[in-house]
């Protein structure tokens, strides 16, 4: 069994570009101190943030889609998952439901959510037909360490915050409150903010601290689903 998810791997792979662009401000920042010069730098750093946030996202996306493909590939029962875990599928009917008053329209979306979603609510023990990743991820963005417990719990996974604790021990809160920084970092530099300021030895901090978190997040999520009975890596 591979020791990491596909997803991790991917994100490595990724993580590539944001090392690409810290070498480019290493380089630069070595060079006199001009203002255009610290200007070029702190541009550098501040992409490489923005950079490093999408794919903090994008492989936890990612780690939903396999986590969802899987627990239909190996009919995981759906009672090894959270209470909640079937809703994320079929929200998007179940909140224009919500939001509708009529009867006859609410009549024909209940028909759309029995058609399209039946094998989801039905008695039988495992999902029979496919799961939206696409659905079950939509509302998913910004992960800081708040939202990332959050997600896991759709599974099911409600002790992961203690287990990342136990493997990162004495680096967890170093961890959980860099990748805090850079989704906060990053969505201020997205809204126009150019007060925040950027150096190469921060971005390369970050990237130390991002992929110590993500490396053993992949951990304890592959080993809570082998022991659900669903193996991810």
């Amino acid at each position: 069994m591979p020791q990491y998810t596909a997803a991790y791997s991917n994100f490595i792979h990724r993580l590539a570009e944001v090392e690409t662009i810290l070498r480019r401000a290493q380089d630069a920042s070595r060079q006199r101190a001009t203002p255009e010069n610290i200007s070029f730098v702190n541009a550098l750093c501040r992409s490489g943030v923005i950079l490093l946030s999408s794919h903090i996202e994008g492989y936890l996306k990612d780690l939903g889609e396999i986590a969802v493909e899987r627990i239909v590939l190996q009919k995981l029962p759906k009672k090894r998952l959270g209470e909640g875990f079937r809703f994320y599928f079929s929200r998007d009917l179940i909140n224009e439901i919500k939001n509708t008053s009529e009867p006859a329209q609410i009549a024909s979306k209940l028909d759309t959510l029995f058609s399209r979603d039946g094998h989801i609510w039905d008695p039988h023990p495992n999902f029979t037909g496919s799961l939206s990743a696409t659905i079950f991820l939509g509302d998913f963005a910004n992960p800081n360490h708040k939202r990332i417990k959050k997600f896991f719990n759709r599974f099911g996974y409600e002790q992961y915050n203690d287990d990342l604790a136990q493997y990162l021990a004495a680096s967890f809160n170093a961890c959980s409150n860099m990748v805090n920084q850079v989704v906060r970092q990053r969505n201020a530099i997205a809204h126009g903010d150019m007060v925040t300021m950027g150096t190469p030895t921060d971005l390369a901090q970050m990237l130390k601290l991002v992929k110590q978190y993500c490396r053993e997040t992949d951990r304890v999520v592959g080993d809570w689903f082998r022991a659900q009975g669903c193996a991810i890596r």
